[in-house]
């Protein structure tokens, strides 16, 4: 919607003011800006309303740590798996280097990155709500005994 007022005298801001507001009325501008004063985001609206299931292993590192620290704080949803790999804390930007005597490569994070999840301990991973791990017989098998057990919780 275009809105244009025009008028002869440029120092007559008021006049211009009143024919402006005028303009907005006569096309229901002002209108549609109350209805729009407490609009909701479709968002809010389709917001998934279900249980959500995270599933884990020993393997996650990092940015899953981080991710998985707030899922916890916040019971954004049930963790079932293993004790991950991290905790709360997120590296970034990692410097490679060369052990002087044994030539082995290490990485050394230039920066670390705490969730708000400060509560859960620094000395342990992100521990899950039913822990279920992966037998070697399972593996060997192709069964998904973590997968398996999540079917069976959101089927009671």
């Amino acid at each position: 919607m275009t809105i244009e007022v025009k008028i002869s005298d440029p120092h007559n801001f008021e006049k211009a003011m009143r024919i402006f507001k005028k303009a907005c009325q006569k096309d229901g501008f002002m209108m549609e800006i109350k209805e729009r004063r407490y609009y909701s985001k479709p968002s809010d609206k389709k917001r998934f309303k279900g249980k959500v299931y995270f599933l884990i292993d020993g393997k996650g590192n990092s940015t899953t740590g981080h991710f998985m620290s707030l899922v916890k704080a916040h019971n954004l949803g049930t963790i079932i798996g293993e004790e991950l790999g991290s905790n709360q804390f997120c590296t970034a930007g990692q410097t490679l280097c060369r052990l002087k005597n044994t030539k082995l490569v290490i990485s050394v994070a230039n920066n670390t990155h705490v969730s708000t999840a400060t509560k859960l301990t620094d000395e342990r991973g992100i521990l899950p709500d039913f822990f279920v791990t992966q037998s070697i017989d399972d593996y060997l098998k192709k069964v998904d005994a973590v997968k398996n057990y999540t079917l069976k919780l959101i089927r009671k």
